[in-house]
């Protein structure tokens, strides 16, 4: 998947967003570009009842650091990266 962005001189840049036939056919290809929007669109709510609960895990992962991944975890990874 390819994302273009491209500044129009207002307060939000335009976004493109382009995905290869390798992603299937296009109902494929459309949901995944629908996704990808829905994703970069997301605004998180501050004033939510779970704000606390996402401050908490974001104060977790900025002071914890993650255990490094075995191989086999990594060769999982690599393969995935393969399929996508």
């Amino acid at each position: 998947m390819t994302l273009f962005v491209a500044a129009n001189g207002g307060l939000v840049s335009r976004l493109g967003i382009a995905a290869s036939r390798r992603f299937g056919p296009a109902v494929e290809r459309n949901r995944a570009k629908r996704l990808a929007r829905e994703w970069l669109d997301y605004r998180f709510d501050p004033e939510s009842a779970s704000a606390p609960k996402v401050a908490a895990i974001g104060e977790y992962e900025r002071t914890h650091e993650e255990p490094p991944i075995s191989e086999d975890e990594a060769a999982l990874l690599a393969e995935a990266a393969v399929r996508v």
